[in-house]
């Protein structure tokens, strides 16, 4: 009961489960170092020496409820609020010692050696709550911020291993599955391989729809069916492109890059699949691809070559373009939007997102429009892809769709502020009427803009929005500019301008 009451003491000050996390498991770890030393010294628990658990306990809680303070208040503003409370730990040590001298004069040796083990606990209940709490905190928290990631949190790291861990399950039954459909042969080889294929595509389609906090939407206005092979291109953000495409069809041959054929956990499944390494270069592969479209498969080729970290589209290679001149294929470009949001470039934090696939209209080898040769259609598709995702993100990127990107910047700082911000994004309904009215270029001020709210979501919906915040409140200013957002909104000028009197 004793654990349970500290438990819901913590969240009710830190107002946020990850940190009451962190400070159980400093003070658990001080319990058992107490606990350790009465078995060591082999001390009987009877009714007197039982009170070593709280004697531990209440000053471990003050040790973590300070240094989780200071650590909030400096990820909340950048600036450490120095909290004094060794003087604290200086008093109580030498309380401890008085008793002691007390008990040693008196004969008292049971409680002499209590206290020497309550002294004991004292300093490495000081020191765990000095060392382990910053340690976690900074791991978790502070240091992912300096990256520009987002900070964990308790459901986002549950949610994030449960779909990891099904990926590696399934990734393990797929290899069985291929040893048996592909390399066995139990019945023809080409139906094997379609029957491995139609596996791999459903469990794309299964850890996609599997994962609920990821919304997903296909828009396919032509009724695409994917029936004739074409040449698919997408542009890159995440991870999760290759499931996306992947649960499309079960006749696709992806191009992938080394780590992904090379990988211990999925490697074996992209070999068997007959999906092709990309550094053996464009010209190698026309054999294959000929093999694979004369039965009915489709290739997809991610023509940036690399995963973007901004979402926006780089450069296309002519490798795609270069493999449908020769094969006479259709070139299909599908835009694949809030994919590098849910699941960032090296990060395995699975957030809270919406991934929408827009089907386009196929390119015929024949249509002139686009150029002539691949290395001119390379360019000019380029540019058409590029307008055609800058007009999805116009239609899809409003205020709703950048609310947890919003929350993220400002949890862990404090349980007031974090309720105050999602109260007000309720009441403001996330900003939309100032979005609204507002032109999508231009610089603007906002006058009295607190902890930053509004600025940071209207600079989030335009990037060419250039918000200038104003507000009389010095600690608000801080906290606005020490968003870890403010390191991706290179446009954000979030400055104290100070009136005078």
């Amino acid at each position: 009961m004793a654990w349970v009451f500290v438990f819901f003491l913590l969240l009710l000050i830190f107002g946020r489960i990850e940190l009451t996390l962190i400070s159980i498991l400093s003070l658990f770890l001080s319990f058992a170092w107490a606990w350790g030393l009465m078995g060591i010294f082999s001390i009987q628990v009877n009714h007197i020496n039982s009170l070593l658990f709280l004697i531990v306990l209440l000053p471990g809680i003050c040790y973590n409820v300070f240094i989780m303070q200071s650590l909030v208040q400096e990820y909340k503003t950048g600036k450490n609020k120095n909290i004094s409370y060794t003087t604290a730990v200086f008093f109580l040590l030498v309380t401890a010692g008085s008793f002691y001298g007390i008990f040693k004069l008196g004969g008292q040796q049971e409680l002499k050696t209590i206290t020497l083990l309550f002294i004991a606990s004292i300093i490495f209940s000081f020191i765990i709550a000095q060392v382990l709490t910053p340690f976690l905190f900074n791991t978790l928290i502070h240091n992912r911020a300096k990256k520009k990631r987002f900070p964990w949190t308790f459901f986002g790291l549950l949610k994030s291993a449960f779909a990891f861990t099904y990926f590696a399950v399934a990734s393990l039954i797929l290899t069985l599955l291929g040893l048996i459909f592909v390399k066995l042969y139990p019945f023809r080889k080409e139906k094997g391989k379609l029957i491995y294929h139609a596996c791999v595509s459903k469990f794309c389609w299964s850890l996609m729809y599997i994962m609920g906090n990821v919304k997903k939407k296909i828009i396919n206005p032509r009724n695409e069916d994917f029936s004739k092979p074409a040449v698919i291109i997408c542009n890159h953000q995440s991870f999760l492109d290759i499931l996306s495409t992947v649960m499309l069809t079960p006749k696709l041959i992806l191009f992938t890059n080394h780590w992904v054929w090379n990988s211990p956990v999925f490697g074996f499944v992209v070999r068997m699949a007959d999906y092709y390494p990309v550094m053996q270069g464009a010209d190698g592969s026309i054999d294959l691809v000929a093999d694979r479209v004369r039965k009915g498969y489709s290739v997809v080729v991610f023509p940036e070559g690399t995963r973007s970290v901004d979402s926006n589209i780089k450069r296309f290679h002519k490798g795609a373009f270069f493999l449908a001149e020769k094969s006479g294929l259709d070139v299909l470009p599908i835009l694949i939007h809030g994919s590098g949001y849910t699941m960032s470039k090296g990060d395995f934090l699975l957030k809270d997102g919406t991934i929408t696939l827009q089907i386009m209209p196929r390119i015929k080898p024949a249509d002139v429009s686009f150029g002539k040769g691949y290395a001119e259609r390379t360019k000019s598709i380029g540019r058409y892809f590029r307008t055609a995702f800058t007009q999805l993100r116009s239609e899809l990127e409003k205020p709703d769709y950048f609310k947890e990107q919003l929350i993220y910047n400002y949890i862990f700082k404090g349980p007031v502020l974090e309720w105050y911000m999602r109260i007000k994004l309720h009441f403001e309904n996330n900003y939309i009427l100032f979005n609204d009215l507002l032109p999508r270029g231009g610089k603007f001020l906002d006058a009295g803009c607190g902890y930053g709210f509004m600025s940071y979501m209207l600079h989030f919906v335009s990037l060419e929005r250039e918000i200038t915040g104003m507000d009389y409140d010095e600690n608000k200013i801080n906290t606005a500019n020490h968003c870890f957002c403010v390191r991706m909104c290179f446009n954000s000028n979030m400055k104290n301008m100070m009136p005078s009197y």
